[in-house]
């Protein structure tokens, strides 16, 4: 029976993955995946990236939300934007991380029961939690299943570095780990644990030049199909290159100038979160045992350590380094800390404590996932007007949202001519709000103009000009919280510029 025990545990785990999604099939979708779902719903050849919208995101997550789009639509809807086909596909995701982490484990650890069982448990609970941003299908939670799928086929490359079938098994490695950089461009998680594990290699064998080609052609291919595939949608490498890497470095340079209270509320979140859901004790303890294993050639932490530590350090670096402090980066640290749990798991002395973390893991995040079945994760004021905006709106109007809350709008139906429906780009890209006042003048002029209080590049001096036209040609119909909502009340010229 011992011997069935983790096929048992996995499948149950990645089942229970999939059903921790189904309460919240009905929740209204949140501003990332109503805006790439918008996104990926129009993405062609147009007057932006992607389309007619720009983010700095890579083409891949685009393409999965274009997948998506085929059976999941963000509106209109009288209760705003919901789509359960974008939740039931992160409910697939879940579960297929799961089994991808048992795998896993039976390839680093396949004589360790409580490394086989304790993986895909620990997997389990870290992507039900709302501590890591759970129900949301964002970008770290798409990039998992590829994360680990490099780790599996680059693990048992290494196992066997000049066997015949290692460097197909390198070059697959390298393709899963561009794959997840091409989702989230900062999950380059394998491309870490790979540099590490090949620079110790290169002292053993000469076999790592090898597996080094494999894995580093794995990657241009599938970089090489992905900017293709990209290039045919009317999106062009100089213009990803932008977007992915030179934006990045503007917005973090836009994102450290600005301190608030806000965004130090939320880095206090993050670092509780961190420890509360166990990734910050697993790091914190794991870490050092793992590595004085190595130290003494304890299997299987002898070879795999020290690319495990550096592939989790990155981790943790990569959750802080934009600044903006969100839980659902913590997601991206899931790889590294359950990689660490299978090389701590057959180790004597420190299994009793493995089990005990996993299980405090799986009972804190599971408490934490059944109060959010109480409170999900919505927006009422948003709802609101979505409502009014659907029941006051013809076909073929138009609106732009001031400026972020993209979920306003796919619950409507409604076109947003203005191509930054994230409010980063909008502030790094259009800081003085001009190409808003040129799409308020301009032929594709909006029926519905909607800023929050909350935008104080609207509200500031510079924006005095384009305030000014708002007041000549619209009206303000409401309020809702801190929504204002303005309607157009002059015809724009076909000809305005």
């Amino acid at each position: 029976m011992r011997r069935f025990a983790g096929p048992i545990v996995t499948v149950a785990a990645a089942l229970a993955a999939i059903a921790a999604w189904l309460p919240f099939l009905r929740t209204p979708l949140m501003p990332d995946e109503a805006g790439f779902l918008t996104l990926g719903e129009q993405w062609g050849p147009g007057k932006s990236l992607y389309g007619d919208y720009w983010v700095d995101r890579p083409p891949l997550l685009i393409a999965i939300y274009s997948a998506i789009s085929a059976f999941a639509t963000a509106g209109p809807s009288p209760d705003g934007a919901m789509s359960p086909g974008v939740r039931l596909f992160g409910g697939g995701i879940a579960g297929l991380t799961v089994l991808l982490a048992a795998a896993l484990a039976r390839q680093v650890a396949p004589d360790s029961t409580v490394a086989r069982i304790g993986a895909p448990l620990l997997t389990l609970a870290l992507v039900s939690s709302p501590l890591l941003g759970f129900p949301i299908t964002n970008g770290e939670l798409l990039a998992l299943p590829f994360a680990f799928a490099g780790l599996v086929f680059l693990v048992r490359a290494l196992q066997s570095p000049a066997r015949r079938g290692a460097v197909a098994l390198a070059m697959a490695a390298g393709a899963f780990a561009l794959a997840a950089a091409m989702i989230k461009q900062n999950v380059v998680d394998v491309f870490v644990f790979a540099l590490v594990a090949l620079i110790g290699l290169s002292r053993r064998t000469g076999a790592w030049k090898r597996l080094a080609a494999g894995f580093l052609g794995g990657s241009a291919l599938a970089l090489g199909a992905i900017v293709g595939f990209a290039s045919t949608r009317g999106t062009s490498p100089a213009d990803l290159w932008h977007a992915v890497v030179v934006f990045r470095y503007h917005a973090s340079a836009l994102i450290g100038s600005n301190i608030s209270d806000e965004r130090a509320d939320r880095l206090f979140l993050v670092i509780e979160a961190f420890f509360v859901s166990g990734c910050g004790v697993v790091l914190v303890v794991l870490a050092p045992i793992v590595a004085n294993a190595a130290r003494h050639h304890l299997e299987p932490a002898r070879y795999l350590a020290w690319p495990t530590i550096a592939m989790a350090a990155w981790e943790v670096i990569a959750a802080g380094i934009s600044g903006s402090y969100w839980l659902h980066y913590i997601t991206g640290l899931i790889p590294g800390v359950v990689l660490l749990v299978i090389l701590a798991a057959p180790l004597a002395r420190w299994r009793t404590f493995v089990v005990a973390g996993v299980g405090l893991a799986l009972a804190v995040n599971a408490g934490v996932w059944a109060y959010r079945i109480t409170d999900p994760p919505q927006s009422a004021e948003d709802a609101r007007v979505s409502n009014y905006l659907l029941s006051r709106s013809a076909p073929g109007d138009r609106a732009i949202i001031g400026f972020g809350h993209p979920n306003v709008l796919a619950g409507t139906g409604l076109r947003n001519p203005y191509p930054y429906i994230w409010s980063l780009p909008m502030r790094v890209h259009d800081p003085h709000l001009r190409e808003v006042r040129q799409v308020l003048a301009g032929p594709e002029a909006p029926r519905w103009f909607v800023v929050h209080s909350d935008t104080p590049l609207w509200w500031n001096d510079e924006a005095s000009d384009e305030r000014d036209y708002v007041k000549r040609h619209y009206a303000q119909r409401t309020q809702l919280g801190e929504w204002h909502i303005f309607e157009r009340t002059t015809r724009p010229r076909p000809d305005a510029r």
